[in-house]
């Protein structure tokens, strides 16, 4: 069994293999499973692709069930090649940031508790914490340098900390009523000069109890959700937000949610809470328009949004397939995923890149499959 830290880098497997078109479809299943041992194929899952096209997964292990291996899947004129990077306990892979540097949470360093970690996928070294501190940290995004967390604080602590007088009095009161044992707090931690910004936590005219970063633009704008309530309020609600270097906004007002995903242009998606059905449905908001879109919820299908890039294309999962979707329109998802096989139902989409290229999960033969393409709609 490997060390917890799984300092191994295995050197690039080159078996040959399905070549890749210009910008084809590839069977990402496939190359996994001609290219790697029996012992790595085990529950096999992609996580994030970069610009570069570099992709990031992670394998079951037959050592220990609570452990993954992280790999990648680099692009050559050849095809695909994966590179296994080590094999971590409690391991989940988040992101790929700047000079092949990833981002994951695990349990290592001998705690029970999920931390940040980050790993180069160039070289063969120990994973270093993105974020110390008393309690759990959790990555949910990287870009460049910089890694957006969730760190959840000991309520001890918190009453240690000291805000300007207003708001620390209006914490004082919200614990007094809620006494919360710990909260959650976003927080922007640029690897470069370790430099951590507090993010998220007075939001405009709202004060929060506890607040999540989930994704940060080359702006140094971020989003996510916020728990809190307005002045003179006493319900809580938790919210979407967006964040510039000024301001914040409250997006969806009246409405519980999450904002996922931004891009360079200020472009958010995430999901809205229907307050009779309960349940989520996705949301795109464009701060140039100070406009908000739902992902037609009146048709019963639920569309979950997963990413999008700067060509304000977003993709995710809608009812029992995945979806395209471009200003204000589905796409069928034959017509725009080049080179999709005859038959191949399209589950899911996680990623999708500045070039267009997407990573997803197809269904053919009632067997699932890991795949990666190109959307041919238009980059203008």
């Amino acid at each position: 069994m490997k060390s917890c830290y799984g300092v191994l880098l295995m050197a690039a497997i080159s078996l040959g293999g399905a070549k890749l078109g210009a910008q084809g479809f590839v069977n990402l299943t496939d190359i996994l499973r001609s290219r790697l041992d029996a012992v790595y194929r085990i529950d096999p899952q992609l996580h994030a692709i970069s610009d570069q096209g570099i992709i990031l997964g992670s394998l079951g292990s037959v050592h220990d069930l609570g452990s993954r291996q992280v790999f990648i899947l680099r692009k050559s004129r050849h095809g695909y090649t994966p590179v296994l990077l080590g094999e971590y306990p409690g391991c989940e892979p988040v992101d790929l940031g700047a000079n092949g540097m990833i981002v994951m949470n695990a349990t290592l360093d001998g705690t029970a508790q999920q931390q940040a970690w980050t790993i180069p996928s160039h070289e063969s070294t120990e994973p270093a914490p993105v974020f110390r501190n008393d309690g759990k940290s959790r990555a949910n995004a990287m870009l460049g340098n910089k890694v957006a967390t969730t760190v959840i604080i000991p309520h001890s602590r918190l009453e240690k900390t000291d805000q300007p007088g207003a708001a620390n009095a209006y914490r004082q009161r919200v614990h007094k009523i809620h006494n919360p044992e710990v909260v959650t707090q976003g927080y922007i931690v640029d690897l470069h000069d370790r430099h951590v910004e507090k993010a998220g936590f007075l939001v405009a005219h709202v004060y929060n109890l506890s607040a999540q970063v989930m994704d940060l633009n080359n702006k140094g704008h971020y989003c996510g959700q916020s728990q809190g309530f307005s002045s003179g309020e006493n319900m809580l609600s938790v919210y979407p937000y967006f964040a510039d270097q000024d301001s914040t906004y409250r997006l969806l007002d009246g409405y519980q949610g999450n904002a996922l995903a931004i891009n360079d242009h200020d472009q958010v998606v995430g999901t809205w809470i229907h307050p009779l059905t309960g349940k989520e449905y996705g949301f795109f908001w464009d701060r140039a328009i100070a406009k908000t879109s739902e992902f037609d919820w009146h048709d019963l299908l639920i569309a979950m949004p997963r990413a999008i890039n700067n060509l304000g294309i977003v993709v995710g999962k809608r009812g029992e397939e995945a979806f395209v979707w471009q200003g204000g329109k589905f796409y069928a998802l034959d017509s725009v995923i080049q080179d999709l096989p005859a038959k191949w139902k399209v589950l899911d989409i996680l990623d999708i890149n500045d070039q267009n290229r997407i990573i997803g999960m197809a269904e053919f033969n009632s067997e699932s499959w890991w795949f990666t393409s190109v959307l041919t709609l238009s980059t203008k």
